[in-house]
């Protein structure tokens, strides 16, 4: 469950997030890795996409120039996403034998 709410969460953070639910509970990266590895789960690079097409370019400009007298003083901004450009070396879990597109 931990994997398909995030492909990228590592063995690490799975590890720390089972032991602060299970208090007794004690395990290791490495079993955590075997475990995933016998389910069907494999850690590779998602494979790459196009970062943005014109066409997607134009509508992002549409919608900047048609939102540009806005009152953006009545809009919160919230952010958490993590953003690689051009070469992504996180890992992402897998069931696919191909890379999957997880972006």
């Amino acid at each position: 469950m931990i994997i398909k709410s995030n492909h990228y969460t590592t063995t690490t953070e799975m590890k720390a997030i089972l032991e602060e639910k299970y208090q007794t509970f004690n395990v290791s990266d490495r079993t955590i890795r075997r475990e995933l590895s016998h389910l069907g789960y494999i850690s590779i690079l998602p494979r790459k996409v196009p970062l943005l097409t014109q066409q997607a370019k134009t509508n992002r400009l549409l919608w900047a120039r048609d939102h540009e007298h806005y009152n953006w003083k009545k809009v919160v901004f919230s952010d958490e996403t993590t953003l690689q450009m051009f070469c992504n070396t996180m890992l992402a879990w897998s069931h696919e034998k191909s890379p999957p597109n997880l972006w």
